[in-house]
């Protein structure tokens, strides 16, 4: 408790966060992320947001995802081992409708369900911006398979109309060769 009312005063005397936000392997109560949350919603040159394995309570994830879709500045979003649920994913949708100039977007290890999946691949299928995506380790499949059908041809869809796309990361989505058919 000592350690983050010492840090957190040090960032709350800073003002803002510049340019980039890391945080790996950390945990926070409500009261922490609330205040990291506020820090974000400030930080109005914020570039990149990388939170990776963040534990965290009740819907202190969902909130800090909703203060950094206020970024517009940003360029790129890791959100890797987090678990995100489908109020995380309504936020990272509005991100990806809202901000064109996102270039970098990971979301892999998230377990994401196929109508997580089919939300977001709506969204990528016309986004025009985005150089790397990582989606890897989400199951891109699910137990209905016109769903299925549609989350593919909209991730076709995104390959074949994003010209800016450089590296797309599909490792263990749980598709098949016969998927593709």
């Amino acid at each position: 408790m000592i350690c983050w009312a010492i840090f957190s005063k040090a960032l709350l005397k800073k003002q803002t966060i510049s340019k980039a936000f890391e945080f790996q392997n950390n945990e926070f109560g409500t009261l922490s992320s609330s205040k990291l949350s506020e820090l974000v919603e400030k930080a109005y040159t914020l570039q990149e947001v990388k939170l990776d394995n963040w534990k965290v309570q009740g819907t202190a994830l969902e909130d800090f995802i909703n203060n950094i879709k206020k970024g517009w500045n940003l360029k790129r979003i890791k959100l890797t081992h987090l678990g995100l649920n489908q109020l995380s994913v309504d936020s990272i949708w509005t991100i990806l409708a809202e901000n064109t100039g996102l270039v970098e977007l990971d979301l892999s290890w998230n377990n994401l369900l196929s109508n997580s999946m089919l939300q977001l691949m709506s969204e990528l299928e016309v986004n025009k911006t985005l150089k790397y995506l990582n989606i890897s380790w989400n199951q891109i499949k699910g137990m209905n398979a016109k769903i299925n059908k549609e989350i593919i041809l909209k991730l076709g869809n995104f390959i074949t109309e994003n010209k800016n796309l450089v590296h797309l990361d599909l490792v263990s989505i749980n598709l098949q060769g016969d998927d593709l058919k």
